[in-house]
């Protein structure tokens, strides 16, 4: 992808710090060899603008949010250790952040990176209540129970130690993927 920018064309796949630098740097050459006159409001709002899509916050999934929050103080060890020494399955903490990790689709260092430049959004990921149909209330409700990391039919009451709502994400990883089409089971959209 390339954008103009005044006179040339600068490719905006650099997407990291010195790329910013370095067309910040090009526009103040540009804008010093011109006459005050010669620059309309317009084109330097423009200009900044595509400069602010450059370092925007990056939209990430909560667990990613969650590891990098635990270790952004000594991130460029954190990050190295994570690949050194958690590619060996017995030594995965969180299979989550691994799998997201090891795609390159996810652009992973880089998104990290910029996430510790620029900044980040968690993504807004809906959540679901599932309950399974005529079933007594009382054990009809999926729960995750997060001390013995099992899934179990109880009660919807919150308790600390269950997760009642679960992500579309969540579900087909535990295998209950179905539940969005299955007849035998009510799926609710709630609020996280």
């Amino acid at each position: 992808m390339k954008t103009k920018l005044l006179s040339g064309e600068i490719p905006l796949d650099f997407k990291i710090f010195g790329g910013f630098k370095m067309v910040l740097s090009k526009l103040i050459k540009e804008y010093k060899e011109m006459c005050l006159e010669d620059v309309p409001v317009e084109k330097v709002l423009e200009d900044l603008q595509k400069l602010e899509g450059i370092y925007k916050p990056e939209d990430v999934p909560k667990f990613v949010a969650d590891w990098y929050e635990k270790n952004k103080d000594d991130f460029e060890y954190n990050l190295w250790e994570w690949f050194n020494y958690n590619a060996d399955k017995g030594n995965r903490k969180n299979k989550k952040f691994y799998l997201w990790l090891n795609s390159c689709l996810n652009e992973p260092v880089e998104t990290l990176v910029k996430m510790k430049l620029f900044g980040y959004k968690v993504k807004e990921e809906k959540c679901y209540i599932v309950k399974m149909k005529n079933i007594s209330k009382g054990s009809n409700c999926l729960n995750y129970n997060k001390n013995k990391g099992l899934w179990e039919f109880v009660d919807d009451a919150k308790v600390s130690s269950y997760r009642i709502k679960h992500t579309k994400e969540e579900l087909k990883e535990a295998g209950f993927g179905e539940v969005f089409n299955s007849p035998l089971f009510e799926v609710e959209e709630v609020e996280e």
